[in-house]
């Protein structure tokens, strides 16, 4: 996350907007100290997961949250889990508490792990990898990345076997499901094992936050935490908690309420927006796409970032009459952040609703985002 922080150029005192998912792309923005976080989600479960999240950390110690969201979990009596969440139940808003007093499984668990993504991401570690590798290989494949070339060799020469390739496309199948139909026709499952390969030649595996949890179903602490819970870090951000609002509501609605609204829009200009997935999602629905987007540029600051996540091979989705007509300009993507997705960015060069472009800004080839490869 510190990559997207940076990708999305937050400073001391911004407004960002973000999806909230799990809660950690809100709780992790606060490392670049905004001034405010308004984190959306437009499925209940994940406003109830985040707002956990984030009345653990103001009542727990660094240890005790690990402990309670699951790191090292196997090493950890799942009733210790449940012991920690009854001690902060009385913390949470009645609908929060309610959800989890019904989901104690899930904290069993560890929440880190819980809802439907992270238990189709356990297929792999759990019954489709152990056929293809054992743990002493897996454990010394964790542990490579001081050496990019000793890395990307062992991964070519050792781990990429056609049953690995099998196992991983495999899991990405069941993952994309349902939402088969709402995406680009691509041969998706080939494009996820694509993004896996660049992330293998471009990140240290020991430096990849997301592969352990990946190739294992657990985070043992040995190698590089997620960027949230590392020491230093969770003191910052945990002082800083109150900055987030967390709001149950669908992003493009959110985002054509607050353009519409001339007196909300007024005193919340933000200075970023993390899109997360959603817009690969609107892949059919390019209108829908383009006005969020134009709406998107209305209510944030000239030279403010507009980033989604997607994979190399989908088109990129920002609306060429937008770039074309110097709304946004198209700054490229990163290959170098985590395994599952791209971020692809952009950049507000006009806010359309108040005509007020920046000599900075405005010009196309100006500024521009350095390649990636």
């Amino acid at each position: 996350m510190s990559k997207i922080n940076s990708v999305m150029r937050i400073k001391p005192g911004d407004k960002v907007l973000t999806i909230a998912a799990s809660g950690t792309h809100a709780i992790s923005h606060l490392l670049a100290d905004p001034q405010q976080v308004i984190a959306l989600d437009l499925f209940p479960p994940q406003i109830y997961i985040s707002k956990l999240q984030a009345t653990a950390m103001k009542l727990l110690s660094r240890d005790e949250f690990s402990k309670f969201i699951g790191i090292n979990r196997k090493a950890i009596n799942p009733t210790e889990r449940v012991k920690i969440y009854q001690d902060i139940r009385m913390a949470l808003e009645p609908n929060t508490k309610e959800f989890w007093d019904k989901s104690l499984q899930d904290i069993k668990e560890g929440i880190f792990y819980c809802g439907e993504f992270n238990k189709l991401v356990a297929t792999l570690s759990d019954e489709l990898l152990p056929k293809v590798h054992n743990k002493a290989m897996i454990e010394r494949y964790l542990a490579l990345g001081d050496n990019m070339k000793e890395q990307v060799h062992f991964h070519d020469a050792i781990w990429d076997t056609e049953q690995w390739r099998i196992a991983y496309k495999s899991m990405r199948d069941l993952m994309i499901g349902p939402m088969r139909d709402l995406i680009e026709e691509i041969d998706i499952t080939t494009a996820c094992l694509h993004q896996y390969n660049r992330v293998i030649r471009n990140v240290p595996n020991n430096k990849n936050e997301f592969l352990e949890p990946l190739l294992t179903g657990d985070i043992s602490g040995k190698y590089l935490m997620p960027l949230y819970l590392r020491e230093g870090n969770y003191e910052y951000i945990k002082e800083r908690l109150d900055r987030i609002t967390w709001i149950e509501a669908d992003i493009a609605e959110y985002i054509d309420s607050v353009d519409e609204n001339e007196s909300r829009k007024d005193c919340q200009m933000f200075d970023s927006i993390n899109f997360s997935t959603v817009i690969p999602y609107m892949t059919k629905e390019p209108g829908k796409i383009k006005n969020m987007i134009k709406s998107a540029a209305n209510i944030c600051k000239p030279g403010s970032k507009l980033v989604y996540y997607t994979l190399g091979e989908f088109s990129v989705l920002y609306p060429d009459e937008l770039i074309d007509s110097g709304v946004i300009r198209y700054d490229g993507q990163d290959n170098t952040y985590g395994i599952p997705f791209i971020p692809i960015v952009s950049t507000v060069i006009q806010n359309m609703a108040n005509k007020t472009p920046t000599d900075k800004y405005h010009t196309l080839n100006q500024e521009k985002w350095p390649s990636f490869h």
